[in-house]
């Protein structure tokens, strides 16, 4: 599907769809390893994929959301 996808996305100047994976490249590879998802970048050819490095993913997900209930809970952000 993503090599779909990199097609409508073609440019002249030959850009590449980024697909970016929030994971560390060793996580990945220890996910795939139990059987679990990883891209593959020798199945994209059109694309490039690159690794964040993000630890903890899910702890990012929480401020994130958090963030979001500053404005109708200042008095949270202010404790």
């Amino acid at each position: 599907m993503l090599t779909e996808i990199a097609k409508t996305n073609m440019s002249s100047d030959g850009e590449r769809l980024q697909i970016f994976d929030a994971r560390p490249y060793l996580n990945a590879q220890a996910n795939r390893l139990k059987g679990g998802g990883f891209e593959d970048h020798r199945q994209y050819t059109t694309s490039d994929i690159t690794f964040c490095d993000i630890d903890n993913i899910h702890a990012v997900t929480k401020v994130y959301n958090k963030l979001f209930e500053i404005p109708s809970s200042p008095e949270v952000f202010n404790s």
